[in-house]
């Protein structure tokens, strides 16, 4: 699993993140000039993501419909409360990710978030057992994100995010001798950190936008005492361990790679958008939205048994991801409202990490549909 991360890609993101962080301390306040007249209100980054990028915050290109609009017009401090269903064959979701936005000048942005909601999946551990219908609820990972503005007409901005295991991540169910955890795709948060960078361009042409972005997804772990959490209750059994030593105790406070103490292995991940916003209609604002996501790996999964560590590669992998949607915004000056509707698309379910073509069969068995509003406190 750790092949999968190479050492020039964590020095990349160290050094993209410090010049991200030099660009805030360092540029000044301004506005945008030129374009077409587009005026997207104080926040320098007029769209987002619905519902967070899963329950975790970082998450598949399966789970994302932006927001393209012309936003909620003036006050330092606005409100985000962006709803979202995801329902296919066996699963239903429903997350909601309110968002803080604190905006102390036209190129800043800090923003805080945490997705809150409910999942409902059919779970099968056994082919010998009856698939049973389990849920689970609660809050996700907290997420903190500082965006900028930059460029000769403020056409770029960019991201630099982190998001904390703050979501529970291990939820089993069953008695006491029965115990099983739940898959990952019904737990609410994912164990591990994440670091994320993006660059977002945009560029006016006539009635409408043109939105490009790319985001860059990090996982990693941090433990203080270098040892797995779970060595003095469930894993007992793996103290005196010689073989694979190190996922128990490590070598350092920081993980280099995106393993939770469960096993759970979560590759780097790009997804890669491009979004057209029409704004020929007074007060409406509609986008038509491309979004591709694929990981840098093979996911690996926990093994059910709490007791057991064994995770193995994810049966339902799947090495690439799309989400082609249709947003609309109603523009308010103080309380905008936003429809979305998304129609995924991904390759065939390989543990290997094949890539494949477009798995046709279940082109049209998964739907997201998203209701956000936002508003100005202050």
């Amino acid at each position: 699993m750790k092949s999968y991360v190479s050492a020039g890609m964590a020095v990349a993101v160290i050094m993209a993140g410090v010049a991200l962080s030099l660009s805030v301390v360092s540029s000044g306040g301004g506005s945008r000039s030129g374009g077409t007249g587009y005026n997207f209100g104080q926040s320098p980054a007029p769209w987002q993501c619905i519902g967070g990028c899963g329950a975790g915050g970082a998450g598949s290109g399966s789970e994302g419909i932006r927001w393209i609009g012309e936003e909620a017009a003036g006050g330092m401090l606005k409100v985000e409360v962006l709803p979202k269903v995801n329902f296919g064959r066996n699963f239903l979701t429903v997350m909601s990710a309110p968002r803080l936005t604190f905006t102390p000048r036209y190129t800043t942005e800090f923003v805080v978030s945490m997705p809150i909601g409910t999942k409902e999946m059919e779970v099968q551990y056994q082919t010998n057992l009856q698939p049973e219908l389990i849920r689970n609820g609660g809050r996700g990972d907290l997420a903190l994100d500082i965006l900028q503005r930059f460029g000769n007409e403020g056409q770029f901005i960019g991201k630099l995010g982190v998001t904390f295991p703050t979501g529970e991540w291990d939820v089993s169910r069953g008695t006491d001798f029965t115990k099983n955890i739940l898959p990952q795709r019904l737990q609410m948060g994912r164990g591990v950190y994440t670091g994320t960078l993006g660059l977002f361009y945009s560029f006016d042409v006539e009635d409408g936008m043109w939105v490009f972005d790319g985001l860059v997804d990090y996982p990693f772990n941090v433990r203080f005492d270098k040892k797995n959490r779970y060595l003095d209750s469930d894993y007992t059994a793996y103290r005196r361990v010689t073989e694979n030593r190190e996922r128990f105790y490590y070598r350092h406070i920081v993980k280099s790679y995106g393993e939770s103490d469960r096993g759970d292995y979560y590759p780097p991940s790009l997804q890669l958008d491009a979004i057209y916003a029409y704004r020929r209609i007074p007060g409406l604002v509609q986008s038509f939205q491309f979004l591709f996501w694929v990981p840098f790996g093979v996911r690996w999964i926990h093994s059910p048994n709490p007791t057991s560590y064994y995770p193995v590669p994810d049966p339902d992998h799947r090495s690439w991801d799309v989400v082609l949607s249709y947003g609309m915004e109603f523009s308010r000056l103080r309380f905008p409202l936003f429809l979305g509707v998304g129609l995924p698309l991904h390759d065939r379910s390989d543990p290997f990490g094949r890539w494949d073509g477009p798995d046709w069969k279940e082109f049209g068995q998964e739907w997201l549909f998203a209701f956000g509003l936002k508003a100005v406190i202050f």
